[in-house]
């Protein structure tokens, strides 16, 4: 189970969704087993990899370390899609993986105004550098190029 692109090693690719310019196209799942048993202990280490994450992808926004976040939030898109593939396990609607939705869920809830707030101070940055663009077509930024 611990061959390439499964959840112990790590290898979940990078995905393109959350990107905020155009990248590479969303990377193909990594190989998924194909005996039910053993789809079944995938299904179980993805839904834990994708808790651990969002447990992750909380600590970065609070923290305000906005690219480590967006790359998280790359790769739990991964295991979302991970997730998807295996849902004919059954393993989604069992006790322990709608408690970890919860948790998902409330971590996810905590986290929004942090990501709120990191975007608006994305937009502002790029609204201030966008009135001194001395090349660009903001009235301000002219102005001010032109007393220099």
């Amino acid at each position: 189970m611990a061959g390439k692109g499964s959840p112990q090693t790590g290898n979940y690719g990078t995905g393109s969704v959350i990107a905020m310019e155009a990248g590479p196209a969303k990377p193909a799942l990594p190989s998924l087993p194909r005996e039910p048993e053993a789809r079944l202990e995938a299904a179980k280490a993805y839904w834990q990899r994708y808790l651990q994450v969002s447990q992750e992808l909380r600590g970065y926004i609070v923290a305000g370390e906005v690219d480590e976040y967006l790359e998280l939030g790359r790769q739990r898109m991964v295991i979302g899609d991970c997730l998807i593939a295996l849902a004919d396990t059954g393993y989604n609607q069992s006790a322990e993986a709608l408690s970890m939705a919860e948790e998902i869920r409330r971590l996810d809830k905590e986290s929004e105004p942090y990501a709120r707030r990191a975007i608006a101070r994305g937009r502002q940055r790029q609204s201030t550098a966008r009135a001194y663009d001395p090349y660009g077509l903001s009235a301000v930024g002219n102005i001010l190029n032109m007393k220099q």
